[in-house]
């Protein structure tokens, strides 16, 4: 992983233990709430609870892995 992208991902997770502000069901990348817009698949909302990133945001991160 790239330094850009570990420092991104750094940023995230200290968002969701730290409780930057954002308010519980929303997204700590995008601020947006979490539904079937930005969580789209079963991994994806087991996720929110893990990361507190949506489906959308958490694949963006990690999009440049698949290529």
């Amino acid at each position: 992983m790239p330094n850009n992208d570990l420092e991104k991902f750094q940023k995230v997770v200290a968002g969701a233990v730290g409780k930057t502000g954002t308010p519980a069901g929303h997204c700590y990348v995008c601020k947006e709430p979490f539904s079937d817009q930005n969580v789209h698949t079963r991994a994806g909302w087991q996720e929110t609870k893990i990361s507190g990133m949506c489906e959308n945001c958490w694949d963006s991160m990690f999009s440049e892995d698949d290529q």
